[in-house]
């Protein structure tokens, strides 16, 4: 089992969907990072394979611009989590159950307005991408 991972989940063919990956290809760190696509199964092998996680995800209707959330200290919805059917949220009811989640589980949720098929990222997303990566890499220089 590994000490950390980043792991960026979104499409980059969905527009904002794709500011999880942005985020990971922005990233200077000596930490594992990893692009997902939100796969239910491989979130729960990510949560198997590591002490830490950190998540990067874009969602609707967020009601700020991107958050940080301690998602072993507060209940997580489908609503808050994701704009796919089956996602982050669902993997970590599910990991608890199987008494599979990492010891620190951390979510950056980046909020989205355009989750149509296009490239790109509205400016809004654009300018939470570049503070996210700002604090995810403040986060891991006080962690490593």
């Amino acid at each position: 089992m590994s000490n950390i991972a980043i792991v960026g989940i979104g499409n980059p063919y969905r527009g904002d969907d794709g500011a999880g990956w942005e985020v990971i290809d922005r990233l200077k760190v000596d930490i594992p990072c990893i692009k997902s696509r939100g796969d239910i199964s491989e979130l729960i092998d990510l949560f198997a394979q590591h002490e830490s996680l950190i998540f990067i995800d874009a969602c609707p209707d967020l009601g700020v611009d991107w958050k940080r959330v301690d998602a072993l200290s507060v209940p997580i919805n489908q609503r808050l989590t994701s704009t796919h059917g089956f996602g982050l949220s669902e993997a970590i009811a599910m990991a608890k159950q199987l008494q599979q989640l990492p010891l620190c589980l951390i979510l950056y949720l980046i909020n989205g307005t355009n989750f149509a098929m296009s490239q790109g990222l509205t400016h809004a997303v654009k300018e939470s991408v570049q503070q996210v990566v700002e604090e995810i890499e403040r986060e891991c220089m006080n962690k490593v």
